[in-house]
This record gives structure tokens, C-alpha cells and sequence, in this order.
């Protein structure tokens, strides 16, 4: 009986099959004699030497099972009948060898892993921390176990309270200023997904809706600065999401854990309305249209899994979340007889309690806190002292200002309050101790306010910084030396007809070459034109107090009794997400603002063209002529950075790289008449009146509007925060005529001015 499948013809089985096979007999408890007539070999000293030189004899129970297993496994997949049933066993068998095979390795190592790879996958520190290497904000069982250590040996008395409420629908809660609530709070949701996933529980995502980007912005460097201090992992992404995947068991299974996330969002942003999760609501009495955002808010939790924090100092209690702080929103329609009082004095609230709404409500004093061991960090004297006696009281004592009787409660100055990071774009507030790092410096401002008494729009607040230097500043020459550093190169090679963006080209495969060839031999002529000044650049810049009027801009002049208009173009599109057709009028306040404009011109050029023709130089006159044009643009960069800075004064603490400069990250836009944003070339006229242009430049213009010298810009400055350029592309037969009539001419003037943009 043959333990493994015969071989077809006995001559055609070699020595180490055969060997095999008499072990295996052998193991089974053949004789060798038996074993040799079984299998035809031809000396019996031949299976005794095999016997012997095999320790056949030495073997262990393990190999001898091994080799059955080994010999069933060939005896199924030898049958001609094999089938599904049969593959099961092999299957089987096959699932046997591995497992002895598992239990050998572990008797030469004597490791754990070797014996299950469940524990060699969870115990091989090499290849886990390869695979963390590959996953973003993947976190260790001991990361997480970490942070929930060290949550809680750092939390104060009070925040262990609110943890200990973290269980909660809802959680309203009333605190002084620098007791480290929103520090905790960011703490606790990443906390909470700690305790979920040591548990091998399904977390949750944590929603931090705030005031404003800044305080939503502050909640993720708050997890991000601790995670990396107590665990090394730096997170990332502006929505931190936490990859589970690299998380097993104690068995060594994999946590089925689906992904979460941690969305810090600011009262202007829909990010996270998708999304589902607990919810932190920062500064809740500090927001315009709280009732609004809470049915956002609220819509991310609507599950009851999901829990919902409210946290802020107090404001006035005619902002509209007292309503719901203080019971009166709740009570709204209902009758007397179901109607509940709520108690929210300090004395009631002091350690928390349920309200009739479900909600757990608290209020935190300064004091409290101190009392909960935030007395090393403060000096509540130094802090009185500091602050006038109604001060203390609301940001501290945790009472409402009441300014029902104020000129401007803050129901009408809330509309007005802008998030810095979205509309003041140059305003750095780290920066605000640091001298030149507040908007206008220590400039003056113009501000206006508008209460909105009559309930039919926003308030509005505007400020409006006047120019340091009004009036018209000539430059008769300005040194070329400097505009060099100035040059956009991108344009310079595109006018050659090599496409690719500076400093790039010069390393591209295609015409690199060449780039690298051109601008040797630009930058030679460069040499001779600043040290030799072949080129003199003339330019003149102007600021003038101004109005907006519709789509026209009303300029003023010193006297005020004259004025100019510059009548501007709207788009005609349609538009996705009920976006506004935008005009250049618009970055102008009608309750006043200033404008500026703009022309420079290098002159010179013609004695060297002249020279070069004369030779029959063709391409040093080409390359003359678009260095000159290299020199007009960098000119106009310059000019207007000077006015960001100096004239104007808006930007006085602006430090931006030339690279900065070319990708436009600067407040303000110089759009020229005849582009995009200002198609009509006929308001050159107007602004070189301004300017006084020719006079002071040497500047003339065509009776096409054409500029001369040719390489010349002229343009208008606007300094609005929000200022974009943007193309008014095609218009109606509607503007066309209402074009007309603001500039008093005909229908016929106006479409030849116009004719590229007209329907």
C-alpha cells in the first residue's frame, strides 16, 4: 500500500523520491526488507544508508505527522475523480501543515509570534511603525492610551466636571475668560475618541463650530500641539481625519473601526454640514444669527448618540442666545401651565444641573475656577485691577451686560462684525504687539458706521484708510538698477515663443536650451542698459478722495467744488450659487473712499533700436525692445508697491519676495483700461487728465488710446481688501445705452468703443 502516489514507471523515480517514499513507510511501521520489495530497490544496503544518513530514527512526532499530511495531500490531488469535496480536504490538510509548520518555528525561536502571526503582527515594531509611516494621522493603541493619561493629569477639578458630563445630549456652559476652556474642549474630543477606541468602540466625529476661522483654526492647533507633544505624530490636514486601520485587538484581530474626523469650522463655512457628529459650539454669545447657526449646529447631531456643547463668555442679553440660555426660548408657546422657570444664577449653577430643557447647565466664575486649581496661573487682583468694575464683572463674574439703553447695542453693531481672516486678508493679529504689524500701522482711519434702524439690511461698518500722501507724485527717473530685480520672466520668454514658467524653463528638456541661451544674452544687455543708462523710466502716480455713484465713480478734488467721473462696465453672465456680476465701482464706499491711477513709460529705447537696424541687427533690436517692455511692467509693479507702502500707506508693514509679487499676494489690483476688468480703452483720456500724464511722464497717447512710448502701463489703484480682477466679458444692449448716457455720447460712439464686448 503506497502512502504516496506511485510514480508512473518505476525507472522514472529518482533517488530523492524514492527515499521519500520509503520513509514515509518507514514512519508508518514498515520493515525495511518489506519496504524494499515494496518499492523495488535493488540493495537493501542502499534504504539502510538512507535510513541511517536520514536519522529516520531521530524524527519527531510533528514531522512524522507533517509527512502523512504531506502524503494524503498528493494521494487526493492524484485522483482522477478529484472534485469539490476533495479540494475541501486538501484545503483542510493544507491549513495543518501551515500550523505545523508554525509549531517548528517556534521550537527553534521560541517566540510567540512565530507561533501566531496574529501576535507577530502586533509585536513586529518594525514593519507596524513602516505601515504608520504610509497612513496619515494613524495613531497606536499606547498613542491613545497616552493621550487619555495625560488629558487627565492635566485637567483642572472643574474641567474633570465637565468630563464627567461628557455623557450629556447637552451641555450649555456659562465661563469666565482664561480658565482654558476651549484648550479643554479640543482636548476632550480627541479624549473621547481615545476612550472609544481603547474600548474597541466605534468613534465619533467632533465639530468645532466658532466666532470666527481664527477661533476655529485655534481648536486644531490646540490637538495638533498636544498630540505631537505627548505622542511625537505630527497631524495633519486642515480636517483631521484619524486613520484606524493600523489598530488590532488583544487577539490580534483588526479593529473595525470606520473612519473619523475632527472639522474646526468658523461661522462662514458650510465644511462640515454634511457631516454627523458631536458638536462644540466656541463663543456662542459672540456670533450674528446664533438661531440660525444652531439649527445648522444642531442638524449635524440630530442622532441622540451625538452630543452637543455650548461654551461662552457672556455678552448682552439682547443678543439672541440668551433666549436661549435663559429658559425663554424653550417656553415660547407654551402655556402658563407648562411652562418652567430656569434657574440660572451662579449660586444654582455654580456645580452644574439639569435645566427643564434636558440641557446640563453650569456657570464658571473666575473664581470657581481658581478654586478648581487654576490659582497658579492667575492673579484674580492683578486681573481686577486691570479692568473696570462692569468689566470684571461680565468677563469674569460670568454676568450680561445689559445695553438695552446703549446708543449702539450690540444687536445692531453684531451684523457689522467681520471674520478677520476672510475680509481684512493683511491683518495678522500675532502680529498686533509687533511694531507695523496692525493694518494701517499707527495711521489714522476713517470709520463709518450704519446701526440699520430701519431693519432692512445689514449694519455696516467701514473702514477707510486715507492716503498718507495725497495728490499726484512725479518720479522723473527712477533708478533702473533696482527695477531689474523687479522683471517678471515668464512673459519675456513667451514673447520668443518659449512656453514654460521662470526659473523652471531653463532646466526644461524641450527648450531649455535655448531659454538658458536667451537669457545669457538678455542679461548681457541688461549689464550695458543700467550701467550705461541707455533707458531713463518717467512715471506718475495719483490718489484722490472719491465716491461711489451706481456703476460710476465720482472723483473729487481738493477744493471739492469739481469733479471727475469714471464710468465702469458690470458683467452680463450667468453665474452659478447666486454669485453677483461684479463691477470695478464696487470696491469703492459711497460714503466715501479713495482711488488712485497710474502711468509710467520708458523712453530711449529708439537711439538704440536705431543702431541695431543700421547694422541689420534684427535680433538684438527684438531683444532690446522686450527688455524695454520688461523694464515698463517691472516699473509698474514697483510704483505700486511704493503706494501700498508709502503714498497710499495701507500696507506699511508689506514684505513680500518678488515671487510674491508676480503671483499678486498683495491687497489691492492696478487694472488698466482696454483689460479684462476695464474693457474701454477711451478712459485713458481721463485718467492721463488726472495725472497730467503727458507733462509728467513724456507719456502721449494715440487717437486710438494707443500709448506712447510703447512700452508703457497705465492703470487705477484700488485698495479695497476684497479688490479682484475679474473679466466683464460680453454685455447687453441694456448697459450699452446706459454706458452711453453716463459718458454723453452717442449709441454709436459707445459701441465703437465697446465693440469687443457687445453681444
Amino acid at each position: 500500500m503506497h502512502l504516496l502516489p506511485a510514480h508512473n514507471g518505476q525507472t522514472e523515480l529518482t533517488a530523492a523520491y524514492l527515499q521519500r517514499q520509503a520513509r514515509s513507510l518507514y514512519w508508518r511501521g514498515w520493515p525495511l526488507a518489506e519496504i524494499q520489495r515494496e518499492l523495488g530497490i535493488e540493495k537493501y544496503q542502499t534504504l539502510a544508508s538512507w535510513k541511517r544518513r536520514g536519522k529516520w530514527d531521530d524524527a519527531n512526532p510533528r514531522q512524522i505527522i507533517e509527512d502523512r499530511i504531506e502524503a494524503k495531500i498528493a494521494s487526493y490531488l492524484d485522483r482522477d475523480d478529484f472534485n469539490e469535496g476533495h479540494m475541501k480536504r486538501v484545503d483542510f490538510l493544507m491549513r495543518m501543515m501551515e500550523r505545523s509548520a508554525r509549531i517548528g518555528k517556534y521550537e527553534t525561536s521560541g517566540k510567540e509570534g512565530d507561533l501566531n502571526p496574529k501576535i507577530a503582527r502586533r509585536n513586529d515594531d518594525a514593519a507596524n511603525a513602516k505601515r504608520e509611516e504610509k497612513r496619515k494621522n494613524a495613531l497606536t493603541r499606547q498613542h491613545w492610551q497616552a493621550l487619555l493619561d495625560d488629558f487627565h493629569e492635566k485637567n483642572f477639578d472643574y474641567q474633570e466636571g465637565w468630563w464627567d458630563q461628557r455623557t450629556q445630549r447637552t451641555r450649555k456652559i456659562l465661563k469666565s475668560r482664561q480658565i482654558g476652556a476651549t484648550w479643554y474642549f479640543a482636548r476632550e474630543a480627541v479624549a473621547k475618541i481615545a476612550e472609544a477606541v481603547l474600548a474597541g468602540e466605534q468613534p465619533r466625529n467632533q465639530i468645532f463650530l466658532s466666532a470666527s476661522e481664527r477661533q476655529a483654526l485655534k481648536f486644531r492647533r490646540e490637538i495638533v500641539g498636544w498630540v505631537r507633544r505627548v505622542t511625537g505624530v505630527d497631524l495633519t490636514g486642515k480636517i483631521i481625519l484619524f486613520d484606524f486601520g493600523n489598530l488590532i485587538d488583544d487577539a490580534g484581530e483588526p479593529l473595525a473601526l470606520d473612519q473619523v474626523g475632527l472639522y474646526p469650522i468658523s461661522t462662514n463655512s458650510n465644511t462640515a454640514q454634511g457631516e454627523s457628529g458631536d458638536f462644540y459650539f466656541d463663543e456662542f454669545f459672540w456670533v450674528h444669527g446664533f438661531a440660525q447657526l444652531r439649527k445648522v449646529a444642531a442638524a449635524m447631531a440630530t442622532h441622540k448618540i451625538y452630543k452637543r456643547t455650548y461654551f461662552s463668555t457672556p455678552s448682552t442679553k439682547t443678543h439672541e442666545a440668551y433666549a436661549f440660555w435663559s429658559g425663554e426660548e424653550w417656553n415660547a408657546g407654551k402655556s402658563k401651565a407648562r411652562q418652567r422657570a430656569f434657574d440660572t444664577s451662579h449660586k444654582h449653577l455654580k456645580t452644574g444641573a439639569i435645566m427643564p430643557d434636558g440641557s446640563w447647565c453650569q456657570v464658571v466664575t473666575l473664581e470657581d475656577a481658581i478654586a478648581g486649581g487654576l490659582g497658579a496661573l492667575v492673579d484674580i487682583e492683578e486681573l481686577r485691577a486691570e479692568a473696570s468694575e462692569d468689566e470684571f464683572r461680565n468677563l469674569y463674574e460670568c454676568e450680561f451686560v445689559d445695553d438695552t439703553a446703549s446708543s449702539f447695542p450690540w444687536a445692531r453693531l453684531a451684523p457689522a462684525r467681520v471674520d478677520t481672516f476672510f475680509k481684512w486678508r493683511d491683518f495678522q493679529p500675532a502680529l498686533l504687539d509687533i511694531p507695523g504689524g496692525r493694518p494701517f500701522g499707527d495711521s489714522p482711519v476713517w470709520i463709518g458706521y450704519d446701526p440699520n434702524k430701519q431693519g432692512r439690511d445689514d449694519a455696516a461698518l467701514a473702514v477707510v484708510a486715507p492716503p498718507l500722501q495725497p495728490g499726484t507724485h512725479v518720479f522723473e527717473e527712477w533708478d533702473l538698477a533696482e527695477l531689474r530685480d523687479y522683471f517678471d520672466w515668464t512673459p519675456f520668454f513667451r514673447a520668443w515663443e518659449l512656453h514654460g514658467t521662470y526659473p523652471k524653463i531653463l532646466d526644461d528638456d524641450v527648450v531649455g536650451e535655448s531659454a538658458r541661451s536667451l537669457k545669457a544674452d538678455a542679461d548681457a544687455m541688461l549689464d550695458r542698459i543700467v550701467a550705461e543708462k541707455w533707458f531713463t523710466a518717467r512715471g506718475v502716480a495719483g490718489l484722490w478722495p472719491c465716491a461711489r455713484h451706481g456703476d460710476d465713480v465720482v472723483l473729487h478734488d481738493a477744493d471739492g467744488e469739481t469733479h471727475t467721473v469714471l464710468p465702469f462696465l458690470r458683467q452680463q453672465v450667468k453665474k452659478s450659487r447666486e454669485r453677483a456680476n461684479m463691477c470695478l465701482a464696487d470696491f469703492i464706499d459711497p460714503a466715501g473712499d479713495w482711488l488712485g491711477g497710474f502711468a509710467v513709460g520708458i523712453h530711449g529705447i529708439e537711439e538704440h533700436s536705431k543702431r541695431f537696424l543700421a547694422d541689420k541687427d534684427d535680433y538684438s533690436d527684438i531683444l532690446l525692445k522686450a527688455l524695454a517692455d520688461r523694464f515698463a511692467e517691472a516699473f509698474a509693479e514697483r510704483l505700486h508697491q511704493h503706494v501700498r507702502t508709502d503714498l497710499w500707506g495701507y500696507a506699511p508693514q508689506e514684505q513680500l519676495t518678488n515671487a510674491a509679487l508676480i503671483k499678486e499676494e498683495y491687497r489691492g489690483i492696478r487694472p488698466a483700461p482696454g483689460y479684462p476688468a476695464c474693457p474701454d480703452h477711451s478712459l485713458k483720456p481721463i485718467l492721463f487728465d488726472l495725472l497730467d500724464a503727458e507733462a509728467n511722464t513724456g507719456i502721449s497717447l494715440t487717437e486710438n488710446f494707443a500709448m506712447y512710448p510703447t512700452s508703457a502701463v497705465s492703470g487705477f489703484y484700488f485698495g479695497h481688501p476684497e479688490a479682484q480682477y475679474f473679466g466683464v466679458a460680453r454685455i447687453g444692449r441694456d448697459q450699452l445705452e446706459d454706458y452711453a448716457a453716463r459718458r454723453n455720447v452717442d449709441i454709436a460712439t459707445a459701441e465703437r468703443w465697446l465693440r469687443p464686448n457687445l453681444d
